[in-house]
């Protein structure tokens, strides 16, 4: 629930005059394996991004972190076996 609550929490922050807008829409076809993220920006510049999140599950909750590192995108925490970043 409070992960329903963040999202929608996000979901309401309106955009700001300058910087960019990334759409983000949470998806599964109501099982865990399928869910995805559905991003309209693969990459921004440097600068302020607002994140408009929306959950389009009917029946799984979802959420979204923003974390700030220095890693490049290889070397994060992966399980290849698993799909999942740990």
């Amino acid at each position: 629930m409070i992960a329903s609550l963040v999202v929608s929490a996000l979901a309401c922050v309106p955009a700001f005059a300058s910087g960019t807008v990334v759409k983000v829409e949470l998806q599964d076809d109501g099982n865990m394996k399928t869910m995805q993220m559905k991003m309209d920006h693969a990459s921004v510049k440097a600068g302020p991004v607002t994140f408009q999140v929306t959950n389009e599950s009917k029946s799984l909750a979802h959420e979204m972190l923003v974390i700030p590192t220095s890693l490049e995108a290889s070397a994060l925490p992966y399980n290849a076996k698993k799909d999942v970043f740990i």
